[in-house]
């Protein structure tokens, strides 16, 4: 179906499903699903061993229209999204599914290759029921957005190129201020060996003088 959108469901033989994938298809691109075919869980419960064993047997494609999306990641134009009703289901039988998903593998497309072109997105968007005002509008506000988000970002690298400074001024403050007190300390130790050193030869040298003094007294007697 042109203008739609594809999600793939696997479903159990006990009625229980879980959604797989999502892919584009119709002109845009071809569906991609995935689904198991078959697993075992081998347990250990009060001593003896077992195994469940889950199998699949259809697999339900859901298609879904395009509509005006509103991701300002987009790299130019209006961005397009999935609708929110089913246009159309599919189920397919699953060991079909497998064998036409390995003879399709080698032609399978590569990111770029499902990449929608502007225009094909505006006559997308036009064939929905959107306007041209109205898609112009969107582009509009999704290039305010982008660059609202880029004057964030170059205000998120001066204030890590601030914070860089000041780490690495805070870094050499550190470094200094350690620095100079380790040079005080040296200095203080240095002053104090040096005056207990002078210390040291005021006291002998006033023991020596005293013990002249004896000598001479001696003598003289």
């Amino acid at each position: 179906m042109n203008g739609s959108m594809l999600r793939d469901e696997v479903t159990s033989e006990k009625g229980k499903s879980t959604i797989r994938a999502s892919s584009p298809s119709g002109s845009l691109a071809s569906s991609v699903a995935f689904s198991t075919h078959s697993f075992d869980d081998i347990y250990v419960s009060d001593g003896q061993r077992g195994v469940k064993r889950t199998t699949f047997d259809k697999v339900f494609v859901y298609e879904f229209p395009l509509t005006l999306g509103d991701n300002p990641a987009v790299r130019e134009g209006c961005p397009v999204a999935l609708g929110t009703k089913c246009v159309h289901t599919t189920v397919v039988d699953l060991k079909a599914f497998e064998n036409s998903r390995r003879s399709g593998t080698r032609n399978r497309r590569k990111a770029k290759d499902l990449y929608i072109p502007v225009f094909d997105r505006a006559t997308i968007l036009m064939s929905q029921g959107f306007t041209l005002e109205k898609i112009v509008q969107t582009v509009l506000e999704i290039e305010k957005i982008k660059k609202s988000r880029q004057e964030c970002m170059k205000l998120n690298g001066w204030q890590k190129l601030n914070d860089a400074i000041d780490s690495a001024g805070k870094s050499l403050l550190r470094k200094f201020t350690r620095e100079n007190y380790n040079k005080h300390k040296w200095n203080t130790i240095k002053n104090t060996t040096s005056n207990l050193n002078s210390d040291s030869n005021d006291i002998k040298g006033s023991r020596d003088q005293k013990r002249g003094n004896v000598v001479r007294a001696a003598r003289t007697a």
